[in-house]
């Protein structure tokens, strides 16, 4: 039985109808027939697309150019029609899909897939597409904070955002390596200002294909950085507190000058060739220089000489080593008085250093064409025992360390040559408590090129009844 519809509509002549759709339309049309028009003719003359007939069993209706039932109409209420349609492999952006939009009463709509707001993502990185990440900008220099993307391997692979500086070593990134082709990162490292014997160089051995080991500086061959010296020079690995390396900018304000109690340091102004500087009681002195690391330069007056003193407190067995040098004017030989220098012990006169109390241990005697040691004492104004090496070699210092050791109440001399060779001076008794130490600079009283200046590389202190060296 045909599906019944129901139409209300009003006719030219009045009344209602009841239609009832047939599946065909009627084969043949009079004049009498009833026709609906779509508004754009009216009349029976000639009508519009949708008509009907008034005669027979069945009212037939063309609506929309078709009969009353669509075969293929898509239907809200009608299961498994879409995949009798054709597929599309490979859509795009362009293609359209129907939509009721619900901003405007659900009206029908349609819209492309390029514009669906959770449709194609072309900024998208994909898991099967080449080239993508290329294509970014490249950040020239990351740093620790920057993020990475990475599938979290002990969560189920979910994603998750890490930072550079959280990645472990085993990823390839070492922020703090030292590399063989990147400028300035030694000169980044914190700087140890006073080496010892057991600290450890990165070398590269020659002997072995150049692989990598390490060496104690205290190994190091003498062109490592002796400059053919015995390691006398290499500073202690502990250090005693009383110790002077002479290698900062500023000079230890323990020192202070002393022309009778009286005096002043002028720092930075010693002068080889200055020939006005003959008297007074400034001491001149030039500490680390750039042209001669970790050694305090002292140029005193001429005429007069000069002192530098600190004060101290000795254990009752201590060795007190220096390392100094002098001038020696071009003569053909050695001159009675040429530049002398002094490492000086000395007990307490009222708050005072006192000269009348001391020993002295004195490079460059200055007796005419010697050029030696010497190693005295003087109690309450009187000079007691003296002892002095033979002539070394005036055309350079062979002498130039110095060491008095202290046991208890003995004083032993002992002064080293540049390869590490030790004399023993002899030894002194010396009652006098020790209140100061110090220098004693005396100049050659001749401007041969200027007033003399003398060097002290450092002083150091261990506290033994045992000759070290």
């Amino acid at each position: 039985m045909p599906r019944k519809n129901y139409f209300e509509g009003v006719l030219e002549t009045g009344g209602s109808l009841e239609f009832n759709p047939s599946s065909s339309p009627p084969t043949g049309r009079n004049v009498n027939d009833v026709y609906l028009d779509d508004g754009t003719n009216t009349g029976s003359g000639n009508p519009g697309w949708r008509y009907l007939v008034s005669t027979g069993p069945d009212v037939w209706a063309d609506v929309g150019g078709g009969g009353g039932v669509d075969t293929t109409a898509i239907h809200k209420t009608t299961a498994d029609e879409f995949d009798t349609a054709s597929l599309k492999a490979t859509p795009v952006n362009a293609d359209r899909l129907l939509i009721e939009d619900s901003a405007d009463s659900l009206g029908k709509k349609y819209v492309t897939i390029g514009t669906l707001p959770t449709g194609s993502d072309s900024d998208a990185i994909h898991d099967n597409v080449a080239a993508e990440i290329s294509a970014i900008t490249a950040k020239a220099v990351p740093t620790t904070s920057d993020y990475l993307v990475i599938e979290d391997a002990a969560d189920s692979d979910n994603k998750k955002s890490i930072t550079i500086g959280d990645l472990p070593e085993q990823a390839g990134i070492d922020s703090t390596a030292v590399h063989d082709n990147v400028a300035a990162e030694i000169s980044a490292v914190t700087e140890k200002a006073t080496p010892v014997s057991a600290d450890l160089l990165l070398i590269e051995d020659s002997a072995d294909s150049n692989n990598k080991k390490r060496v104690q500086v205290g190994n190091l061959p003498s062109s490592g950085g002796g400059g053919g010296e015995s390691n006398l020079w290499m500073p202690p690995e502990n250090p005693h507190v009383l110790n002077d390396e002479f290698d900062q900018s500023t000079l230890n304000p323990a020192w202070f000058p002393w022309f009778n109690a009286v005096g002043s340091f002028s720092v930075g102004t010693v002068d080889a060739y200055d020939l006005s500087f003959t008297s007074g009681t400034v001491l001149r002195v030039d500490q680390n220089p750039d042209t001669r690391r970790s050694w305090l330069l002292v140029q005193p007056p001429r005429t007069s000489g000069g002192w530098m003193f600190k004060e101290v407190t000795l254990a009752t067995n201590v060795l007190m080593v220096c390392r100094m040098k002098f001038s020696i004017s071009y003569t053909g030989t050695a001159i009675s008085g040429d530049g002398r220098v002094s490492f000086v012990l000395l007990g307490d006169n009222s708050g005072d250093p006192d000269p009348d109390n001391r020993v002295t241990l004195r490079l460059n005697a200055g007796d005419a064409n010697e050029v030696k040691a010497d190693f005295s004492s003087r109690v309450g104004g009187s000079w007691g025992l003296s002892y002095e090496t033979t002539d070394t070699d005036q055309k350079g210092q062979a002498l130039e360390y110095v060491a008095i050791h202290k046991i208890g109440t003995t004083y032993h001399g002992w002064v080293g040559t540049a390869s590490g060779n030790w004399i023993w001076m002899n030894s002194i008794s010396f009652a006098v408590p020790i209140a100061y130490l110090g220098f004693l600079f005396l100049p050659l009283n001749v401007a041969y090129p200027g007033t003399d200046i003398f060097g002290i590389d450092f002083i150091r202190f261990y506290e033994t009844d045992n000759f070290l060296f």
